[in-house]
């Protein structure tokens, strides 16, 4: 069960020019010693930056109820989460790369940059 004190918080850092624009962000919970395994999606949260804001703070509650290969959080051998952008669905992209070895009650910082033409 999930509770406030799972709650990952992400500030949201732009370079570059202040457009404007969406950032899509997933936090995804993995059992490391199942290198191969996909990935739960535990949270998910899309953040509006208005044109001249250059980062916002946001919450990504997790479900520690889903499941990894059947696994929940809880019953994982080496539990950990990752902070990751959907660059397609986002006015930007990765600066540094998505964000590894989160835990529940993290506070984590993702670096975007705008998409290259």
């Amino acid at each position: 069960m999930a509770t406030s004190t799972d709650a990952v918080t992400v500030h949201v850092k732009i370079q570059g020019d202040a457009v404007g624009g969406k950032a899509c962000l997933s936090l995804y919970m993995n059992d490391q010693s199942l290198a191969c395994a996909s990935a739960a999606l535990a949270a998910s949260v899309e953040c509006v930056l208005a044109p001249g804001e250059t980062s916002t703070t946001t919450i990504l509650q997790p479900d520690m109820s889903a499941t990894q290969v059947g696994k929940t959080w809880a019953e994982m051998i080496q539990p950990s989460m990752y902070v990751s952008l959907d660059c397609q669905a986002s006015t930007w992209t990765y600066a540094d790369g998505p964000v590894f070895g989160v835990m529940p009650g993290q506070t984590v910082e993702i670096q975007l940059k705008p998409k290259e033409d």
